[in-house]
């Protein structure tokens, strides 16, 4: 009698390709929740520009004014605050988002240089001092519907 083994070797085979397979959409969507793959929660990606400085981490100082970062939007979206104050932005999503100033129109972002901060993931917090007054507008450079003002006063 001869046996013919035929559900074993592809079900071997089969189940090596599916975590194969799970492996690497982990990798990826690692990969694309992670962003730029930098640690830690506050990240000056570029140099302050004149009348504005990034702080240390969160805690360094009593932020002026708290923004939330949720469901892919500023809240609030408008704020004001001194010179002199500290903003505070917290993520409360689950993915990488910026505060990178700039203009928005539409779906054009221009970022001036004035300050680009990354919150990594969620619970993640950035502060900026704004020492000048004036209209600071930013915005995520990765979701490009998200913008908000900062107006500074006297």
């Amino acid at each position: 009698m001869q046996v013919v083994r035929t559900q074993e070797a592809p079900t071997k085979h089969r189940s090596g390709r599916l975590r194969l397979v799970a492996a690497l959409a982990a990798v990826a969507i690692g990969t694309v929740a992670c962003g730029s793959g930098s640690t830690g929660p506050t990240r000056e990606t570029s140099a302050p520009a004149a009348g504005s400085e990034t702080s240390a981490p969160a805690g360094a100082s009593d932020p002026a004014m708290s923004v939330r970062v949720v469901e892919f939007k500023y809240d609030p979206a408008e704020i004001e605050v001194a010179a002199g104050d500290t903003v505070q932005w917290t993520n409360e999503d689950t993915v990488l988002h910026t505060v990178t100033s700039g203009s928005f129109e539409g779906r054009q972002n221009q970022a001036d240089g004035l300050f680009d901060l990354e919150l990594e993931k969620k619970g993640s917090t950035v502060t900026h001092r704004f020492t000048e007054p004036g209209t600071f507008t930013y915005f995520c450079t990765r979701h490009n519907v998200m913008n908000g003002t900062v107006r500074v006063t006297a």
